[in-house]
Order: C-alpha cells, then structure tokens, then sequence
C-alpha cells in the first residue's frame, strides 16, 4: 500500500509518492507534469541515429529524461581505437551523470581525426538539442586522448556553443579563432604522460604546449610576448594566481593550477598535473572536470560566472524559499496561499484545490515537524532565477510519520515590487 505524501519538495504545489520500502517514485509539478526521481538515480544509456546516419549514445537519468526542466548537456569524446561507451565508463562519466543532472553524449566517430570531424559532431549536439531537453547555455565538450584533441577542434570551429571545455591526456592547436569569444579551458596531464625536457626541466609536448599557449591568448590572459618558464612552473611553464593540491580516494596526487580572468569568480584556465599518471584515464576525472565546467554559461553578451550572482539577490530567493517551508510547518495558510498555486496535483492524479490542501495541513493530517535543506544551489539569469536543493523533510502523512530526503526546485521572478515565487493563478 503506497501513501501520498503532498508537497515535501521544493517546488510549490508538489506531490510525492511513497512506497512501503521507503523509495520515492516520482512528483507532480505545479504544472501537473511529473518527474520520476528514484532514489538510485538510474542511468539510461539510449543508442540513437541521426537523419545523416550517425550513431552514439545518450546517457542520462530516469529523472533527468523525464523532467520538463532543461539541463546541461556535455559532449564526451574517447580516444583513438576507443569505441563510445570507453571514456563514460573509464573516467567516471557514468558514475556522475547517476548523480548529477546532465546529459551525456557520446558518438561513435572517427576517433583518429578531429577538424575533419567537427561538423559530423556537431550534427550530435545538434540531435541532442531537438530531441531531449538541453540547456543551450550549458553545453561543454571533453575527452581523453584524441578526444581532449577533439574538444579544442570542436570549441575552436564552434566557439559560440560551448561554455567550456576539458582535455584529458592530449590537445592540439586551435585553428580558426575568432577573438570575439573566449574559451574556458581544464587540461588534465599526467607527469609520466607524454612529456619532454626543456632547458632541464621538464615540459608538456608540443602540442599541447601550442594549444595552451593559444588559448591563453585567445582569452587575452598572455601578452604575444608572454614566454613559458618551466624552471618556475614545471610541465606548464605559466604562472598561475592560485594553486593547491588534493588527493583522490584512489590515492591519485593532484596539483590544481588556476587562472582567473578580471570580472569572474570562478577560475578561467585550470591545469590539473597527476603525479606519476601516465596516458591513461582516471575514474575521478568526470568529476574534476564537471566542478570546473559547471560554474560557466554562455549567453549572447559572452562567458557568465555562475559564482559572480548578486550574493543579495541569492539570500533573498533562500529566505523565500526558507520562509515557505517554515509556513508549512507553521500552518501559516494565509502565506501558504499566496505562493501556491489554485490547485495540487498528486501523483495519483487526484486535484485538490489549495483550499483542501490547507486544510489537511491546518488540520495535521499532513503535518510538517521539520524540514532541513541541504545542497541549495542559485542559478540568476536576468530577472529570473531558479532554486535547487536536497530537501530533508520530517512529517506525518494521514498517520505514517517518517524523514524523507527528497530532491526539488523552486523558480522566481523580479519584478520593480522585488523577488518573489513564480506561479501561476487560475
């Protein structure tokens, strides 16, 4: 027997349902659409063909592939010989996207080229595009070996579709730029990958060396004249403004160099050196490439850092938020009224009106006793903004009481009054 619990999550008017081993199946938006969201995250991995014939795979969530909510989209390559799936298991790619709303796409493509293929792999971006629900302000592209090679080719033709990139074990030059848009950049290198000796110490290869030095004055953070130093910084031979280290759970050292560019929060240019790794892909590396890529989109005036958000902005949309789930555990109906919408769609496909609703939660037969919210991440574009978050929800449901740990969102709209809750009133 499953018991309806109403409006745990953190979107306003929400559903869940669940069942008698304690797994959240899905939720009904105010919009009356609904979202699976099962508690393991299952990943889907979905062959497709393009209208031109070519092949690959989408690999995303159950709750990301049937959500109304657009996510980022990260085109993943593989190295030369390696076939599509190779780099999403191999650097972890699969293990983050059961973790993470985004969407992965990986062709099958001639992975001994890279210009010559940029067009084909555009067609797969764009077939991810119309055909599942892609944030077209966060798309990223990386690989390992040809396909890091890949990546620049592909931020070097298409400059205007990604927000950043990441290369893993090899990068070539960048050919065709146009200075009218930067590129973000993570290298990945391993000290025992392909490296050489210059005046004694030792030096990435050369191309990769070429392509650094490109992208770094693609983005105007070097002078023409700007010449590497390797006897101060070696394998990278550029200063960084910030570095530090880290060690992985599999015991991988990790040296973090970070180049920041006036105007954002974020680091513009990351080089990450692996002690002792040589050509070879590393399970943490989709992670150490998505904390990098994440915090950036591209928009018509450019490159926007996610972390430069108006700090005042982001505590006024978490104090709304904040201040609607206190209401509901206070049995504030008045305020709860006023940022709900007129119906509730449960998962059952019952409707009650708001009036119901309130009146079971003024009632307790649902009563909130706390709700602790964890993971809350704001995203501010122009005069809207959306609020994501892990929610963890005492309550007492029509008599079953229990702690949910329950994923939503919330949106939000400016207007000359100031922030409030975006919802619709019949």
């Amino acid at each position: 027997m499953s018991i309806t619990l109403a409006c745990l999550l953190c979107c306003t008017g929400c559903s869940v349902q669940k069942q008698e081993d304690g797994a959240v199946t899905s939720a009904t938006t105010e919009s009356g659409n609904t979202e699976t969201m099962e508690t393991d995250h299952s990943l889907q991995e979905i062959p497709y063909t393009t209208s031109k014939g070519d092949t690959g795979y989408i690999y995303a969530s159950d709750s990301v592939l049937n959500s109304d909510q657009n996510h980022p989209l990260i085109l993943v390559m593989t190295y030369t010989t390696g076939n599509a799936k190779a780099v999403i298991q191999g650097c972890g790619w699969d293990t983050l996207a059961e973790n993470e709303d985004v969407i992965l796409i990986s062709p099958e493509y001639d992975n001994y080229a890279t210009y010559s293929e940029t067009e084909r792999l555009k067609r797969d971006v764009d077939y991810a595009i119309q055909n599942y629900k892609v944030d077209t302000s966060r798309i990223y592209t990386t690989g390992f070996s040809n396909g890091g090679a890949a990546s620049v080719a592909m931020v070097s033709r298409y400059p205007d579709t990604f927000a950043a990139m990441s290369a893993m074990g090899w990068m070539i030059d960048m050919q065709g730029q146009d200075s009218s848009y930067d590129i973000r950049f993570q290298v990945i290198q391993g000290t025992n990958e392909y490296t050489q000796t210059i005046n004694g110490m030792p030096a990435i290869m050369d191309d990769e060396r070429n392509a650094i030095h490109s992208l770094f004055l693609y983005n105007e953070m070097i002078s023409t004249n700007t010449v590497e130093d390797y006897g101060d910084v070696p394998y990278w031979g550029y200063q960084p403004d910030d570095t530090y280290q880290e060690t992985e759970t599999n015991g991988d050292s990790l040296t973090y160099n970070n180049y920041f560019k006036q105007g954002y929060t974020s680091p513009y240019a990351q080089l990450v050196l692996v002690d002792g790794a040589q050509h070879e892909m590393h399970p943490w590396e989709a992670e150490t490439a998505w904390n990098f890529m994440k915090n950036f989109r591209r928009t018509e005036k450019g490159i926007e850092d996610l972390n430069n958000q108006d700090t005042s902005d982001q505590e006024t949309i978490v104090a709304l938020y904040q201040k609607m789930q206190n209401a509901m555990i206070t049995k504030d109906t008045e305020y709860l009224r006023s940022v709900m919408p007129d119906h509730v769609t449960h998962i059952d496909g019952e409707v009650q009106t708001i009036d119901e609703w309130l009146d079971d939660v003024s009632s307790e037969r649902m009563k909130y006793y706390s709700i602790d919210l964890q993971n809350l991440s704001v995203s501010i574009v122009g005069n809207t903004a959306t609020l994501s978050c892990a929610n963890v929800i005492h309550a007492r449901i029509y008599g079953s009481e229990g702690t949910w740990t329950l994923p939503g969102s919330a949106s939000f709209i400016k207007d000359d009054i100031g922030w409030h809750f975006n919802i619709s009133k019949e």
